[in-house]
C-alpha cells in the first residue's frame, strides 16, 4: 500500500512523547511540532495508529497545503480545492479550526471563511451527462426523486435551516428529461427531521458544534440511516 502523510495531534508538552510512540510504533519520517508530530505510513498503520497511540488525540490525513498571509489567500486556498473529492452533496460535514498564527487569531472567523469558501466551490460544480467526465453532478434517477428533493429543500427552511447554495430544477438544452437538479447547501441542526432522513438528491447540510471534537463525532454518527458525514 501506498504511503502518505498524516499528523497525529496531542496537548501542548506530550510532542516529544507521541514521537517516541511513534517511532516505536514503527513510524516514518516522524517530526515533532507545536501539539502535533507528522509522520509517513500506509493505511493500514493508519489504522494501527490509532488504535495504540495513547498519547494521540486524533490521527489526521493532510489533503491540501497551502500557505495564507491574509483573508482574501485564505479563502481562494480553500475554494480552489476539489471538494467534490472528498464530499459528496449527499453528505454533512462539519469545520473544526486550530489556530497557531500571528496572522489569524480567531478560530471562529477562520471556520467561518472556510465555510464561505466551500460554499462558493460547490457553486462551481459542473452538472450534465454523467458520462462526460467534465461533469460532477447528473441527474436524479426519476421526477419523483425531484419532487423528494424540492420537498427536502422546503422542509428544512420551515424546520428554522438557512439555504446556503440555493437548488432548483435545471432546464434547457442537455436538461429535456426535468431529472438535472442544482447541488444545494443548507445550514441546519443534527435534530430536525429532514437531516434525520435520508434524502436520495443533492443536498448537503452543514451541522454547527461546539466544544469538543467528540461532540462533532457523535452528531456525525447520530443519523438513523448510519454514516453519510465528512469532517
Amino acid at each position: 500500500m501506498e504511503n502518505y502523510k498524516m499528523v497525529a495531534k496531542t496537548f501542548f508538552g506530550f510532542e516529544e512523547l507521541l514521537e517516541k510512540e511513534l517511532v516505536q510504533l514503527g513510524a516514518q519520517q516522524v517530526q515533532k511540532g507545536t501539539r502535533m508530530v507528522s509522520f509517513y505510513g500506509d493505511k493500514g498503520f493508519m489504522y494501527k495508529a490509532n488504535l495504540a497511540l495513547r498519547t494521540a488525540l486524533k490521527i489526521l490525513k493532510p489533503i491540501h497545503t497551502f500557505k495564507a498571509t491574509h483573508e482574501k489567500g485564505l479563502y481562494a486556498g480553500i475554494q480552489a480545492i476539489d471538494w467534490s473529492t472528498y464530499l459528496s452533496v449527499q453528505q454533512s460535514f462539519v469545520i473544526e479550526t486550530t489556530i497557531y498564527s500571528e496572522t489569524f487569531t480567531h478560530s471562529q472567523f477562520v471556520s467561518l471563511k472556510v465555510k464561505d469558501a466551500i460554499v462558493a466551490a460547490y457553486g462551481q460544480l459542473r452538472i450534465g451527462n454523467p458520462l462526460d467526465q467534465n461533469n460532477h453532478v447528473g441527474p436524479l434517477i426519476d421526477t419523483h426523486a425531484v419532487e423528494l428533493y424540492n420537498k427536502a429543500l422546503a422542509q428544512v427552511v420551515a424546520e428554522g435551516g438557512k439555504i446556503l447554495v440555493e437548488g432548483g430544477v435545471l432546464t434547457g438544452a442537455g436538461y429535456e428529461s426535468g431529472c438535472y437538479v442544482k447541488p444545494a447547501i443548507a445550514e441546519a441542526k443534527n435534530d430536525f427531521a429532514i437531516v434525520q432522513h435520508e434524502t436520495f438528491a443533492p443536498v448537503l447540510y452543514l451541522l454547527k458544534y461546539s466544544g469538543d471534537v467528540t461532540e462533532a463525532i457523535e452528531i456525525q454518527n447520530g443519523v438513523a440511516q448510519g454514516l453519510s458525514s465528512a469532517g
